[in-house]
């Protein structure tokens, strides 16, 4: 009885850890553009409708996060980061990431560059899209 339970769950359990593997991927993706400066392939994961919420609740479409990403790397350089991901829910075509990023940088102030360290938490929405894992929705948590 116990194996008849089992095996009917494998076809329902199998998805899912497939889809998580490929949202790992897809953050093990943005770690390597990080440490190349590479914000243009950061942003052609984002949906068409992509929306990003900021920690004071202000909402930014696709375009406008790609013009900050952008510009945040004209005074960038030497950018590190890891994801620490605590949970993936999926549910269908969508998955739920709840993530921290965490890092170091050079930020360019006065014309000097000093490091800094980072830690940003954020909810994100992940869609299949056409057959291609892209965001639709990142939440930065304070």
């Amino acid at each position: 009885m116990a194996v008849t339970v089992f095996l009917a769950l494998v076809p329902v359990l199998a998805p899912a850890q497939s889809v998580e593997t490929k949202i790992r991927d897809i953050y093990a993706k943005i770690e390597k553009c990080m440490g190349r400066q590479d914000c243009e392939s950061v942003i052609k994961m984002l949906a068409p409708d992509y929306r990003y919420v900021d920690p004071d609740g202000k909402s930014h479409d696709r375009e406008e996060a790609a013009n900050q990403m952008r510009s945040m790397m004209k005074s960038v350089r030497n950018a590190k980061g890891s994801f620490d991901i605590k949970e993936i829910y999926v549910n269908g075509p969508e998955a739920t990431v709840w993530v921290t990023m965490r890092g170091t940088m050079e930020v360019k102030n006065g014309g000097k560059w000093s490091k800094m360290d980072f830690s940003i938490r954020f909810i994100e929405t992940l869609s299949n899209v056409t057959g291609k894992w892209l965001f639709t929705e990142s939440y930065e948590l304070r």
